[in-house]
């Protein structure tokens, strides 16, 4: 399977052990993309899950026991 047809693999800033994806020699698979820092910033928890309430997901968690 081609998985170029079959995934859409997407990374931004990625760090740390197993960030090296796929390739044996260590390079991303051509069909991969990479996030801008601008992109990233949507995916936030506090911007991503905030929705039409304005729920702050990181101030719930922190009244958290």
């Amino acid at each position: 399977m081609n998985m170029s047809n079959a995934a859409f693999d997407v990374n931004g800033g990625s760090g740390g052990n197993g960030r090296e994806v796929t390739r044996m020699d260590g390079a991303r698979a051509a069909w991969s993309h990479q996030l801008t820092a601008q992109q990233v910033a949507q995916f936030a928890p506090r911007v991503f899950l905030a929705g039409k309430d304005r729920w702050d997901p990181e101030a719930a968690a922190a009244k958290l026991p």
